[in-house]
């Protein structure tokens, strides 16, 4: 056999068909390689942003629980551990990973940490100083830049690596203390992956402070060509992203051996071509579907985030049931919040807490089953809305809203409860109705009471004037004195309504309700009687109060005589103080109005007969008495309730048949130096010179009585019977008067407009006196004239009269 060469051509054309083939393949090959590093390349940059926000909305969750504890108007709240305990399990288990929460003060020592388990650090240690002797920078940045900062941690106190995130808790400007929310990286990541099929394709590694926070999958080297290398960076931290695809797509990607070129490398051309076109295609699905992922992922953990952020922080309790077994299916922190103070009376197993999947009816009302009247029921048998209004197991009153939830295809999912509370609402309407009743009577007693001081003003003072004329032995002079003595009792009732009115003259000081009581009780045991026995519990520290110390007495004299009334056959009498603090909670716990804050309590209690739930509706209302006719005017619980109003203060009572009553009354605690109010000095000297007084009065009874008490102390007197008539009198005689006196509610101008819009511009140094039927606070007299001594209130005697007249010419000469 001929031994032939192959031909050179043949060889140049093998050599040329193999290094086309091969390129032509290492060229797919590199563009294999290239496709699957921006495929990696994608991942990386997908889960670091999944990454980012996850360490975010924990941080964002600290930042929620940060303001709704330093959004509170009352200081004290911002050390309130049972508040902590409250809200600290709310945001504990909402993300995989949260550790612990803790509370630290502002010298970096621990004082409270959620939730406490056998690893719990010890409490009130500080963590200014690291194990290492450094500082812990994480906190020493929160405090300087008054924003959140982090510290990473290789070993937590519960295992593992992480971080505590420190955040500032500011009040007034000022730094009060911090927050510390610690979570392990490992499970953060870990929930991430679990979640995440696409992932099976790739290697990683998490580094964060060249520490390794998280490995999955082949181990790999984190040089390689193939890997992906990305810092992630959030609040002065970073973490080392390293991504690597498996080693069998590594391998799918790499240049084949040349065995395999010489068998496809006449097909080489078209393969190339196919795969050019599949992998362009692969590439521009990939982007695509990468792209479409992370944007669809995007908007919606934004938009779910946004609405779980809305109903989450809604004041109002929401709450969802997907079946009609009212079922809680979810509830937000509102609702959580309300039913967490009333499930004790539900469940005293603690594994019955979790207010998820159990019945409503059964926490709220304490039911067995559900109610009739249920609006969620409601709304699940007749697909509209539905509502109505309920009291809870604690007290308070709801305006319950149901709204039925709807699929696609108009069939009812589900129903959306919304429950807010009216019980301030309920309650101010209810006080606006007492009120509203109570201030007219009180209007009707002040007008009656106006009336009457008038007439008694004439009948009392012309009694005197008569007394004062006749001899002991006339026998005219016994009844004289009875009529004089009946006209001082009315007088007394007519004071009596205005206190109810709320009316009469306040000179209120800054005092202590304990030495009023301690300088009471001597004559207050004598009061009582020897079959009653008193007591006295008076609280330890100061009990001041701004309030008129003769009122104060009253108010202790009339409820001390109803007491020794109440136990006719003798008894227990106990009068005590206290400093109570009253806060929202339990401001809202009065059938009325109260403001939160420090009050004085006045408690008297009696072990008397008691009262039945109707007579303490009445007990306030003037005239209202269940004692026998002429043994009580009824006039007395009306005094104490006016008094204690106009001082800004309320009054409680509680009383049963055969167990005595108690009342309580709450004044508000001022913190005040103790100061006494100067009194006028009376003037009993007679007048220096002649004097001329004009004398402005509407009344011709109190006209004609006044002028000739007047005249009689040798006072000239010019009349005037309205403030048109004073001017032309005052223009024509104002060198001569020395003594302006003038009724105050006149018809065409009031004593008020005559005195500043007019008279005082003509004659600045005019010296004035202001009477009236009325109170100073009704008709508004500015607070100077009252201050000044100006001012006499109807009834007065004559000698009352002569010295305030003294008193405004003698002691307020310049």
């Amino acid at each position: 056999m001929n031994n032939r060469k192959i031909p050179r051509s043949s060889y140049i054309k093998i050599v040329i068909i193999l290094i086309l083939s091969n390129s032509l393949w290492i060229s797919i090959s590199f563009q294999k390689q290239d496709a699957l590093y921006q495929e990696t390349e994608v991942h990386t940059n997908l889960y670091a942003q999944i990454f980012r926000e996850e360490i975010n909305e924990r941080i964002n969750l600290m930042k929620i629980f940060q303001s709704q504890w330093v959004n509170d108007d009352n200081e004290s709240k911002l050390y309130d551990y049972d508040r902590f305990l409250s809200l600290a399990p709310q945001f504990w288990d909402i993300y995989v990973g949260m550790l612990a929460i803790s509370w630290i003060n502002i010298s970096g020592y621990i004082k409270w940490v959620y939730p406490v388990v056998e690893t719990t650090p010890p409490l009130n240690i500080s963590v200014v100083i690291n194990e290492d002797g450094t500082i812990n920078d994480g906190l020493y940045n929160a405090k300087e830049s008054g924003n959140v900062s982090l510290r990473f941690t290789t070993n937590l106190i519960r295992g593992g690596i992480g971080y505590t995130a420190y955040y500032p808790l500011i009040w007034n400007n000022s730094i009060t203390g911090f927050f510390a929310f610690v979570f392990r990286s490992s499970e953060l990541i870990e929930e991430i992956v679990l979640g995440s099929p696409d992932l099976n394709d790739y290697s990683f590694s998490i580094f964060g402070n060249q520490t390794e926070l998280y490995q999955f999958g082949e181990i790999f080297d984190l040089n390689s060509k193939h890997t992906v290398n990305y810092n992630l960076s959030f609040y002065d931290h970073s973490w080392q992203l390293y991504f690597c695809p498996i080693s069998t797509n590594i391998r799918d990607a790499s240049p084949l051996g040349n065995w395999q070129l010489l068998i496809f490398g006449i097909l080489l051309p078209f393969i190339t071509i196919l795969a050019e076109i599949i992998i362009l295609t692969q590439k521009r699905k990939t982007r695509k579907t990468v792209s479409e992922k992370k944007k669809l992922e995007t908007q919606l953990k934004r938009s779910e985030s946004d609405r779980l952020l809305i109903l989450e922080n809604l004041r109002e309790n929401v709450i969802y049931y997907d079946n009609p077994d009212l079922s809680i299916k979810w509830a937000n922190k509102a609702a959580k919040k309300a039913f967490s103070k009333i499930i004790d009376h539900s469940f005293k197993d603690e594994r019955h807490w979790d207010i998820l999947n159990q019945k409503c009816y059964k926490i709220w009302y304490g039911k067995s089953k559900g109610c009739i009247d249920c609006p969620v029921l409601k709304a699940f048998k007749t697909s509209k809305e539905s509502r109505l209004i309920k009291k809870s197991l604690d007290g308070k009153i709801w305006s319950i809203n149901a709204f039925p939830a709807f699929d696609k295809n108009n069939k009812i999912v589900g129903v959306v409860e919304v429950m807010i509370d009216i019980t301030v609402q309920n309650k101010m309407e209810e006080n606006l109705r007492h009120s509203q009743k109570m201030d007219a009577v009180g209007r009707l007693a002040g007008g009656i009471a106006h009336d009457f001081n008038n007439f008694l003003t004439v009948i009392n003072g012309y009694c005197e004037l008569i007394l004062n004329q006749i001899e002991d032995e006339n026998p005219i002079r016994e009844d004289l004195q009875e009529v004089s003595h009946a006209g001082k009792q009315a007088a007394f009732l007519t004071q009596q309504l205005l206190k109810f009115s709320r009316k009469q003259i306040f000179q209120t000081q800054i005092l202590d309700l304990n030495e009023i009581i301690a300088n009471m009780n001597k004559m207050l045991t004598h009061l009582i009687g020897e079959n009653v026995e008193y007591n006295s519990n008076l609280g330890f520290g100061e009990y001041k109060i701004e309030a008129d110390p003769n009122q104060i007495e009253q108010i202790i004299m009339n409820l001390v005589i109803n007491a020794r009334d109440a136990m006719p056959k003798g008894g227990i009498l106990t009068i005590e103080t206290q400093n109570i603090f009253l806060d929202e909670d339990s401001a809202t716990s009065y059938p009325f109005l109260v403001d939160p804050g420090m009050y004085v309590l006045i408690i008297i209690s009696d072990t008397g007969i008691g009262m039945s739930e109707e007579i303490r509706e009445h007990i306030f209302e003037p005239f209202f008495t269940t004692k026998p006719q002429g043994k009580g005017t009824g006039l007395g619980l009306s005094t104490v309730f006016g008094i204690v109003k106009q001082s800004n203060g309320f009054i409680t009572v509680h009383s049963e048949l055969g167990k005595g009553t108690q009342l309580k009354v709450y004044l508000p605690q001022v913190n005040k130096p103790i100061v006494e109010l100067k009194k006028e000095e009376s003037i009993l000297v007679g007048f220096e010179g002649h004097k001329t007084v004009l004398f402005v009065e509407d009344n011709d009874l109190i006209l004609k009585y006044l002028k000739k008490i007047l005249e009689s102390n040798d006072l000239t007197v010019l009349i005037a019977r309205d403030g048109i008539e004073a001017i032309e009198i005052f223009n024509e005689n104002h060198d001569k008067i020395d003594l302006l006196i003038t009724d105050i509610i006149m018809p065409r101008m009031s004593g008020i407009e005559l005195i500043n819009d007019h008279l005082l511009h003509i004659e600045p140094n005019l010296k004035v006196l202001l009477i009236s039927g009325y109170s100073p606070d009704t008709i508004k007299i500015p607070e100077k004239i009252i201050q000044d001594g100006n001012f006499l209130q109807k009834p007065f005697t004559a000698s009352q009269l002569i010295q305030k007249i003294n008193y405004i010419l003698r002691i307020k000469e310049d």
